[in-house]
């Protein structure tokens, strides 16, 4: 929801989960629904029991053992240089 407030909705994210019997994959995306894009920031996966679970971002795997882990990441993921270029270079794209 702060994605797209700060960017007036042209730059959204969004989480799609999938189910395959006991394993959850959360993908979270960076969209732009005027476009009709969307990238694949990182994606999350789990057992019916949240933890332990995988973090896969940038092709680099993390095994994350606690909420208070997962929260940090996802707040280094947020402020990575990677993820700004690509909602920059995202807006840049909706704005052209």
């Amino acid at each position: 929801a702060l994605l797209g407030e700060k960017t007036r909705q042209l730059v959204k994210g969004e989480v799609v989960t999938q189910a395959t019997g006991n394993l959850f994959v959360h993908y979270f995306y960076i969209a732009a629904p005027t476009l009709n894009y969307r990238f694949e920031l990182f994606n999350v996966s789990h057992l019916v029991n949240f933890y332990p679970l995988t973090l896969t971002y940038l092709n680099t795997v993390s095994q994350i053992k606690s909420e208070a882990e997962f929260k940090e990441k996802l707040k280094e993921i947020l402020a990575a240089p990677h993820t700004l270029n690509v909602v920059h270079s995202i807006l840049a794209q909706v704005r052209s």
